[in-house]
């Protein structure tokens, strides 16, 4: 004797395997995008840290000494940032926004980080120049 359960169950399988299968309507008779919904943003209760010139996110490889910029004509201090890997930022000491054009006219007053600090590869050093001819701050 066969079971009028199993006989329904097995009847009716195929019909949900196929609505499964099948796209969702989005009951104008359209189907709904199979994409999926983009994932919801979570708040953060710690802000990021600050953005710093003197860090580096990924380090390129081993931290490098960095040199003595200061009292070199800013040509040289730039030759010694590259030998060392790192990445420099010069400013005009005086406040004055001038542009480093020719870079062996102007010489280096200043510099962050502090000649004999390890700074990570591709690090950033800001160095602040005046005018061979001027005095530095």
């Amino acid at each position: 004797m066969r079971n009028p359960h199993a006989v329904a169950l097995l009847a009716v399988a195929p019909a949900f395997v196929l609505i499964a299968c099948s796209p969702q309507s989005t009951g104008t008779g359209k189907p709904a995008s199979t994409t999926p919904a983009a994932p919801a943003t979570v708040a953060s209760a710690v802000p990021a840290p600050a953005r710093s010139d003197f860090v580096v996110e990924t380090p390129q490889g081993p931290p490098a000494t960095v040199p003595r910029m200061v009292g070199k004509n800013l040509q040289a201090a730039q030759d010694e940032a590259g030998a060392a890997s790192l990445s420099f930022r010069s400013d005009d000491a005086l406040g004055q926004n001038r542009i480093q054009v020719g870079a062996q006219d102007w010489k280096v007053c200043s510099q962050i980080p502090a000649a004999g600090m390890r700074l990570a590869t591709g690090g950033r050093l800001v160095l602040s120049t005046v005018k061979v001819e001027e005095t530095c701050p």
